[in-house]
């Protein structure tokens, strides 16, 4: 057997995990509607192909607070999971959509110490799949009133 052949093997050992663990997608289109001053946000994502797993990130601008989230997800073929997570990464909201049905659910979320919400995205040979996320903030950060200074009188 010669050098070549077991740094081959050990090459392709070390890459296949790799690779599996990769979050291919083909075809994707987003729309970002960014929180407007009632709080209120959307994303809609549409894609042709996809397969994997992939961790993202939707920022709300304020650390730590309710928001709630409605979710829509759907696959015209394969399996497609979206998972909303909380700051440890442990599965918060999970909504399934595969082989053409539509998959719903909404919840309440805490935001992470920096204003976003993580959401894990995983596609097992999905074929015209999308998913929505509308998210509304449940605590508006209302603004501080500056006081003016009284002038002191004078004599």
């Amino acid at each position: 057997m010669s050098k070549r052949r077991p740094r081959y093997l050990i090459f392709v050992l070390l890459l296949v995990p790799a690779l599996a663990a990769c979050y291919l997608v083909s075809g994707e289109r987003s729309e970002e509607a960014t929180p407007n001053p009632l709080g209120e946000g959307r994303l809609e994502v549409q894609f042709v192909t996809a397969d994997g797993q992939v961790d993202r990130e939707i920022p709300v601008g304020v650390a730590e607070v309710p928001v709630l989230v409605d979710l829509t997800v759907q696959a015209q073929q394969g399996e497609l999971t979206l998972s909303f997570l909380d700051s440890a990464f442990n599965p918060v909201l999970s909504v399934t959509g595969r082989y053409g049905l539509e998959g719903r659910g909404s919840a309440v979320i805490q935001s992470d110490a920096q204003g976003r919400l993580l959401f894990r995205i995983a596609a097992n040979e999905v074929r015209e799949g999308a998913y929505t996320i509308h998210y509304q903030l449940l605590v508006l950060p209302t603004p501080t009133p500056t006081v003016t200074p009284t002038p002191e009188p004078t004599p």
